[in-house]
């Protein structure tokens, strides 16, 4: 992960000068590897997020990929048991939104760095909205309890950022 500050500065020189043009669902998969015990504690775990960036110099435009990955756990603790932290998988997910961006700038002129912060900064905080909403209605549609993944900041975000 890179220092929040340095990305920031990176991104600055769109910041203003581009524009959301649409977001749309770019993958959306739920797999049960088990079904839970109805007696279980399941929550997510290791939730790991990366985004990538494929620009068009032709038509100024970038699209920001970001996707998720989490990995839904039963706990196997028995009541009176003390917690060891044993658990086992139930389902895991994956979701990619795009956000596509309408650039006012030449991307020849945008300096190296810039753009991949931008979508590190900006673009990621629009998609991320987008990916809980998709992630607990997987969930639930699996039948499992509606899995809500945290509301996130620029920070946490750039600390998920593979």
């Amino acid at each position: 992960m890179q220092d929040l500050t340095r990305v920031q500065d990176l991104a600055s020189p769109l910041v203003g000068r581009s524009s959301l043009i649409e977001i749309r669902l770019f993958e959306s998969h739920g797999r049960h590897v088990q079904f839970p015990d109805p007696e279980a504690h399941v929550a997510p775990s290791d939730l790991s997020v990366g985004i990538s960036t494929v620009s068009d110099p032709d038509t100024n435009t970038a699209v920001f990929l970001m996707q998720a990955e989490v990995s839904v756990q039963q706990s196997l603790m028995e009541v009176g048991d003390s917690d060891d932290g044993s658990s086992e998988e139930v389902a895991n997910f994956t979701v990619a939104f795009g956000g596509l961006y309408s650039l006012d700038d030449d991307l020849k002129d945008i300096p190296d760095g810039s753009l991949d912060a931008f979508g590190q900064c900006v673009a990621a905080l629009a998609l991320w909205p987008y990916i809980r909403a998709e992630m607990a209605r997987l969930s639930e549609a699996m039948h499992l309890s509606p899995l809500t993944l945290p509301m996130l900041t620029q920070q946490d975000i750039a600390e998920l950022i593979d």
